[in-house]
This record gives C-alpha cells, structure tokens and sequence, in this order.
C-alpha cells in the first residue's frame, strides 16, 4: 500500500518572524555580532588616528631640528675655542726688563738718587729683538733723561705717568722700523725709590 509521505512540517509563524526579526536588527553592543572593519566605528578610529599621526610627526621634526640647532652650535663653539687660544699666544704681550738703574738726581740741597726698575711692554713678538739691539742706546737716553730730574719732579702719579710716557717715547725713537709706534706698548715701573 502506498502512503504518501507527510507534508513537510512549516515552522510556526511566530518563529519566522522572530528569525526575520534577528536579521533585520542592529547589533547589540558587546554581543556575538560584530560590525564589519569598514562600517562605522572603523571609521571613527581612522579619523582620529591621522591627526595623531600627522602631531607625533610634527613634534618629532621639531625634536629633531632643536637637537641638530644644539649640535651645530656646539660644534661651532667647540672650533671657535682653539682659534682664539692661537690668536691670544701670537697677541699675548711681551715685557722686556731693563737691568736695574740707579742715577744721582739733580736736586742741589742735599744729595739724593733714584734707583728704578723699568719693564718695557711691547704687544708685536717681531720688535722685541730690535729693541734688544737697540738696548745700551734706550738706556742711555732714560739714564740721561732721569739724571736731569729733581725729586720734585719724580713725586706723585701724574709724574711717574709722565716719565713712564717719556721713556716709551724714547724707546720708539731708537727702534727704526715701521712697527715701532705699535709695537712698543708702555712702561711699567718695578721698582721706584727715592733717597
């Protein structure tokens, strides 16, 4: 005998909505379904991630620059230094003794002498063997030129200011060569008694 099969059971209709329902709805936030990458809240993270991006660049550039500035800057300061240690030795100035002087000064009351010590400053190295060339002449003239004072004449700063500024004259006035006006600086005393 033939039996006919049985017609397929159809789900109830409250299940096909509640199935269609499911499928139509929007995720539920923390669940099992999960928006694709390119839906929405990729989008959001994109979008603040390039700014973030284009600030971190930005800073590490200006990082970089400042660091570079810093760098050059002591690279310059490091090869300035020994430039101006080398032009401080060949301009550094060079003093020159003369051998201790006594004179018998010209006073008329009583019988006095100076005993003077000069230093002669000379700021070109080049001059100095000139002058000590010139020596038994430039101690000459101060010797001269000391003897025809009186004490008188010697006390106080503004005249030993002045006789310092003669025996530089006098100095310069034996040395031939162009550089002498240069190169003979001042006179300084290291020693200066009067008795």
């Amino acid at each position: 005998m033939a039996t006919n099969p049985a017609p397929a059971k159809s789900a109830p209709p409250s299940a096909k909505n509640a199935a269609a329902a499911l499928k139509s709805a929007p995720p539920a936030r923390g669940g099992a379904h999960e928006a694709p990458a390119g839906g929405a809240s990729g989008k959001k993270s994109s979008s603040l991630l390039k700014p973030l991006l284009v600030v971190l660049l930005l800073a590490g550039g200006a990082a970089g620059a400042w660091f570079g500035g810093l760098r050059q800057h002591a690279m310059a300061a490091l090869e300035s230094k020994p430039r101006t240690a080398a032009e401080k030795k060949t301009n550094a100035p060079v003093f020159l003794a003369l051998d201790l002087l006594t004179v018998n000064l010209l006073d008329t009351d009583r019988e006095r002498y100076l005993q003077i010590g000069i230093v002669i400053e000379l700021n070109d190295s080049r001059v100095l063997d000139t002058v000590k060339q010139k020596m038994p002449i430039i101690r000459s003239q101060v010797l001269m030129q000391l003897a025809n004072k009186r004490m008188a004449d010697l006390l106080g700063m503004n005249a030993k200011e002045k006789l310092a500024m003669d025996i530089v004259a006098r100095t310069r006035a034996q040395i031939e060569s162009e550089a002498a006006d240069k190169g003979v600086e001042k006179a300084h005393f290291s020693q200066f008694i009067i008795q």
